[in-house]
């Protein structure tokens, strides 16, 4: 255990409790050791700016197991565009019972996220060097019964790449931080040139959720359930800032 990280394993445990989510000893030492390999690895191969303790801690693995503590959350994940395995992993962790697909175009990070997946000893997940916007037109499309993706580009953007992956009925949750007032109302109209059921919800939440639409097979908009947590203002206004306050 690094210097430094193995404090992640107290305030993680701390933090969680505050929104009651339960994490084991096991899997808490999954997360440090997590921590550890990211360092390590970042050294090597660029996979995030963020490499302290707390920012890891707060920005990468805070984020992802709110996400990852979803009720929606089950079956067969694709994350798109996971980077260095945010939120995938960490949902995985947190959800053993996943099928989990970690979907990157870029070669060196899919090799850490073997290296990764290898290290943790995770099983039930497979690894799709792919481009998200060439993946629906692959094996991939109709695959998930959930997507997610996080800052990997804006919201109409994310809904044309993501919900072909997603079967009918499945879901896409896009995590966006303060730009998702703006980016779901720009999604809002692209998916009304898509769904004619006339089935038109939504309601901004940290977390925005497209649903396949059963009635016309296309795109329907639903609302998560509400998190009771408020979104995270950091001074920076960096991309990484979609969450929430602890």
């Amino acid at each position: 255990m690094s210097r430094g990280l193995g404090d992640v394993y107290k305030r993680q445990a701390q933090k969680c409790s505050t929104w009651n989510i339960v994490l084991s000893g096991a899997q808490l030492d999954l997360l440090d050791r997590y921590a550890e390999i990211l360092v390590d690895y970042n050294q090597k191969v660029n996979l995030t700016a963020i490499t302290s303790p707390e920012g890891i801690e707060d920005r990468h693995f805070a984020d992802s197991l709110l996400f990852a503590a979803q009720p929606e959350v089950t079956g067969k994940l694709v994350d798109v565009g996971t980077g260095a395995g945010f939120p995938g992993v960490v949902a995985k962790i947190f959800k053993p019972d996943l099928q989990l697909t970690l979907m990157e175009p870029t070669g060196k990070r899919v090799d850490f996220l073997k290296y990764l997946c290898g290290e943790l000893g995770l099983t039930g997940v497979e690894f799709a060097k792919e481009r998200a916007e060439e993946a629906a037109r692959k094996i991939w499309r109709e695959q998930f019964d959930i997507a997610s993706a996080r800052a990997v580009a804006a919201l109409p953007v994310l809904c044309e790449y993501c919900l072909p992956l997603v079967k009918v009925g499945g879901r896409f949750i896009a995590m966006k931080g303060p730009e998702a007032d703006a980016e779901a109302k720009a999604a809002a109209l692209v998916r009304k040139i898509h769904c004619h059921c006339k089935k038109n919800i939504f309601k901004r939440t940290v977390f925005s959720v497209f649903q396949r639409c059963i009635q016309c097979e296309r795109f329907e908009i639903k609302e998560l359930p509400q998190c009771n947590h408020h979104i995270r203002k950091f001074s920076q206004m960096q991309p990484v800032q979609r969450i929430l306050d602890f």
